[in-house]
């Protein structure tokens, strides 16, 4: 096995946008830099390692609960809301309804995700309705999935 990393970005202003893993952070680095919606905004990055690679993955485990980065949300059974601050605003769309259009469509979340040109992370929040998909970005996952927008809209009146 070989040696892993760890890597974190910073913004402008020293908050923490994300804790990653990886052999090779800088390659990591540029495929953020391509696909990750919050990447744009990282003004530093500081890799810490190398560790054996079988202890990386609790190593990057605990520091995204300890330090809390922004963008670094794993999918999970209940909602974590990023900083501590509940949603108000309702979603345009219908977490559940995307997650069941998914499931029956036999895809994968990551699979969705790149066709429908997000990042997997945001994929995974609007999956469990801690981030709003815009209609243009439900049009896209509609068209993904075969499915009528409409069927993946929330059906909460405004």
């Amino acid at each position: 096995m070989s040696d892993r990393y760890l890597y974190r970005a910073y913004d402008a202003a020293g908050t923490l946008l994300y804790v990653g893993q990886s052999a090779d952070p800088i390659h990591r680095r540029s495929t953020h830099l391509t696909s990750s919606e919050w990447a744009g905004d990282a003004r530093e990055w500081r890799i810490t390692g190398p560790f054996p690679a079988d202890q990386t993955l609790a190593l990057e485990a605990e520091a995204i609960t300890a330090e809390k980065p922004v963008y670094n949300v794993r999918c999970a059974a209940l909602p974590f809301i990023p900083r501590g601050s509940a949603r108000v605003a309702p979603l345009d769309h219908d977490p559940a309804a995307v997650r069941r259009a998914l499931k029956r469509a036999g895809m994968q979340q990551k699979e969705l995700a790149a066709a429908s040109g997000i990042s997997p992370s945001l994929m995974c929040e609007i999956l469990r309705g801690t981030r709003n998909a815009t209609p243009r970005v439900l049009r896209h996952i509609a068209d993904v999935l075969c499915v009528p927008m409409s069927s993946l809209e929330s059906q909460v009146a405004a």
